[in-house]
């Protein structure tokens, strides 16, 4: 995961073989990223930016890539890929990030049984989405999380962000995601939707995915119960950072919040109720 810039690509092996015969990282990230409840697109744009190689003038995320103390390689064949690395780390060269979302060997390599499943696409998502959780968990929010996904060091970690605001953007303004399905909130989605970096508001619900001619029509109707709701939360909440707008996908759980909307969970949940009725 952490990285020297700029990287030095090196490509290894002979022709690329034909996309259709690879494993997907980026539709692997969204649908273990949708069935985990992570926000939308959020994987698969860390996918991207982790083991992302340029072929035809299109960046996608490559399963068989390994970055080895700052330089990138891309292996056409899995078995490659794991001779390399079984050769290096049995030599003790364990700064190495591994796979779709370049899971760095010296510091998670007791969490897989083998290098195999270390290189294994769907078992490195897994492994992703389990610490993108604990980062949330640590640091309160996706932008924080995904910042320290690449590294503690503040500096660092804005730099990705930048890069990774960028890969967002334009999975969403070009649908790259093969299912496009996978592009809707997730049944089981945080109150929160993510937010961007250069974007201070927070929108509630499916707010996001509203035109803006939608909601302005749904902006009278749900004012005065957000303003309740504003009132409900208390004076730490400036509701200049806050938009509520009608919400379809289901509630939220206390466990998926945290702050003041966790500790005042039972009005939260009852107002939502009321916005999704209107």
């Amino acid at each position: 995961m952490k990285k020297i810039f700029p990287i030095i690509a090196i490509m290894l092996g002979m022709a690329i073989p034909a996309q259709a015969s690879l494993p997907d990282c980026e539709t692997i990230a969204a649908q273990v990223g949708q069935q985990a409840g992570l926000p939308p697109l959020i994987l698969p744009a860390i996918a991207r930016i982790e083991s992302g190689r340029k072929i035809d003038g299109e960046r996608r995320a490559w399963p068989w890539a390994l970055n080895h103390a700052g330089k990138s390689l891309y292996f056409e064949t899995q078995a490659s890929a794991l001779s390399y690395l079984k050769t290096a780390t049995v030599n003790g060269r364990t700064n190495i990030d591994v796979g779709c979302m370049q899971i760095n060997h010296y510091w998670h390599s007791e969490e897989f049984q083998s290098l195999d499943l270390m290189m294994d696409p769907k078992t490195n998502v897994t492994y992703a989405v389990k610490f993108l959780k604990e980062l949330y968990a640590k640091h309160g929010s996706w932008a924080e999380a995904v910042k320290h996904y690449h590294s503690p060091d503040e500096e660092r970690g804005m730099r990705y962000l930048t890069g990774f605001d960028v890969a967002f953007n334009n999975m969403k303004s070009t649908g790259l995601i093969s299912n496009t399905s996978l592009l809707r909130m997730p049944p089981t989605t945080n109150f929160f939707s993510f937010g961007t970096s250069d974007k201070q508001s927070v929108e509630m619900g499916l707010g996001l995915m509203m035109s803006s001619t939608e909601k302005a029509a749904n902006a009278d109707a749900n004012n005065a119960s957000y303003l309740h709701l504003i009132a409900s939360l208390g004076s730490e909440v400036n509701n200049d950072e806050i938009r509520i707008f009608p919400v379809f996908n289901e509630l939220a759980e206390p466990s998926q919040v945290r702050g003041v909307l966790n500790a005042k969970w039972s009005q939260v949940q009852a107002m939502r109720k009321v916005l999704s009725r209107n």
